[in-house]
């Protein structure tokens, strides 16, 4: 009974304790461990082989030194700039035709020539004509030209006798209407009817305008004598001017499409003993500029035709520059990738080596438009080939020697942090594997582990040390 009366009264004391309305506390200091697993030697970052003795070889393979062929087939950045200013320019050929009909004739030739229209349609004696100035014939190129400065060039002048008589001693002289700057003198002695005459003028060195006057200083007849003639006013005196230029300083004119520049060259690439004769780049850029003064629009077309993209594209750069104001410029440029391009390099002929051949030429069109241009006019033009990186080439490569030095970083226990690994035996086995198209040597002068926790160093001998 006493016993159980204590028992009662300890139930009590803790249901009294057991009834307080506290918050309940939890203790997060746990130091027992969660997991609980080992590392095998299985989980190494490397290759694991068993053998047969339980023993354990593992093998770790990484690239030592990889050399690219850039390092020592380096193809030097190619740049080319031309000056050039214009080498010819061709105007063509122009005519211009005049008439002075015998009525107009008539008119300045007071009552005989009275007569002569009073009869238009009739025949009649026409009376002998003295000499006289028949005054100024107006040749009006200007629809052509406005201005020209020759420096090889012929100007031919042609005259057809229409009228019903003989003309004597005609006196001419064509000159600039502006400037009155004389081009030619000249006489013709006797013109029968319907009888022509040609005479060639060099205009070297000359000037002339678009606006010409020719003036007959001097014209007479010896008439029809006895034998009457039919009158016609409107038969004609023709002269007909061509203007022939095979090179001109400069001109304001309408000019016909031409090739201003038309230039091929081998370019040679200056190499370290490499004979090439093609290469697949893998790398490269290709860049143009245009610099240009004249008032026109020009069509540029650069290529190289040995130079096609995977093989079958060319390398062309087609641009059109526009025109310069009066005494400006205008700019252009253009970059090309030309990756995955292949080069020949045998020239245009075939014939050479470490060479490409390039074409450039550079044209305006006829537009008809009165323009200016100018043996000083220039074109400066800039090309470069660089960062030229070949992922093939073909030819002959040379002989060359270089030296190289690489470290290697061997982490193969980064995984173990504590304790200690027992290496029975260790080797070090080297492989080289030549992928460039031309034979080598290799010759290694060192090798040396290093243990970057203990600081300590050791020289690896081998046989193949120092020996090729």
């Amino acid at each position: 009974m006493k016993n159980f009366f204590t028992i009662f009264l300890f139930l009590l004391i803790i249901l009294q304790f057991s009834c307080k309305k506290e918050k309940p506390q939890w203790d997060t200091q746990i130091l027992t461990p969660l997991i609980n697993t080992d590392l095998s030697i299985k989980n190494l970052d490397t290759l694991v082989f068993e053998n047969s003795d339980s023993s354990v070889s593992l093998i770790y393979k990484y690239i030592f030194q990889k050399i690219d062929c850039s390092k020592f087939l380096h193809i030097p950045d190619t740049t080319l700039a031309n000056t050039a200013a214009l080498k010819t320019i061709k105007l063509g050929t122009r005519e211009v035709e005049k008439k002075n009909t015998l009525g107009q004739i008539a008119r300045e030739n007071g009552a005989m020539g009275q007569i002569i229209l009073n009869n238009h349609g009739s025949k009649m004696i026409i009376p002998q004509i003295p000499s006289s100035n028949v005054g100024n014939v107006n040749i009006d190129a200007s629809g052509l030209f406005e201005s020209i400065d020759v420096l090889d060039g012929v100007l031919i002048a042609k005259m057809h006798n229409g009228l019903p008589i003989e003309i004597r001693d005609v006196i001419y002289i064509l000159k600039n209407k502006s400037s009155g700057a004389r081009l030619l003198i000249d006489t013709i002695h006797s013109l029968m009817p319907n009888q022509d005459y040609t005479e060639s003028y060099s205009l070297d060195g000359k000037t002339f305008e678009g606006k010409l006057v020719m003036e007959i200083l001097n014209f007479s007849s010896p008439g029809t004598g006895i034998i009457p003639v039919l009158i016609d006013t409107n038969d004609a005196l023709t002269i007909k001017v061509t203007i022939k230029i095979d090179e001109l300083s400069s001109a304001i004119a309408i000019f016909p499409e031409q090739n201003l520049f038309d230039h091929q060259e081998d370019v040679e690439y200056h190499l370290n003993g490499q004979e090439l004769v093609s290469m697949r780049l893998r790398e490269g850029t290709f860049k143009f500029i245009a610099i240009s003064t004249i008032q026109d629009s020009c069509f540029i077309d650069y290529s190289i035709p040995g130079a096609k993209y995977l093989g079958t594209d060319p390398l062309q750069v087609y641009k059109v520059l526009p025109p310069a104001m009066e005494g400006d410029t205008v700019y252009i440029e253009e970059t090309n990738n030309v990756g995955d391009y292949w080069f020949d390099l045998t020239g245009k002929n075939g014939n050479k080596v470490n060479s490409f051949y390039r074409d450039l030429k550079m044209r305006i069109d006829s537009t008809g438009k009165m323009i200016h241009l100018s043996l000083e006019d220039s074109i400066y033009l800039y090309y470069t080939l660089f960062d030229v990186v070949p992922e093939y080439v073909k030819g002959y490569l040379g002989q060359d020697s270089f030296s190289y030095s690489a470290v290697a970083k061997i982490d193969i226990f980064k995984n173990i942090t504590k304790g200690k690994l027992g290496i029975e035996d260790v080797s070090f086995r080297f492989f080289t594997e030549n992928g460039v198209g031309a034979d080598a040597e290799i010759l290694i002068n060192k090798i040396e582990a290093k243990n970057n926790k203990t600081k300590l160093n050791k020289i690896l001998s081998s046989t193949i040390l120092n020996n090729p």
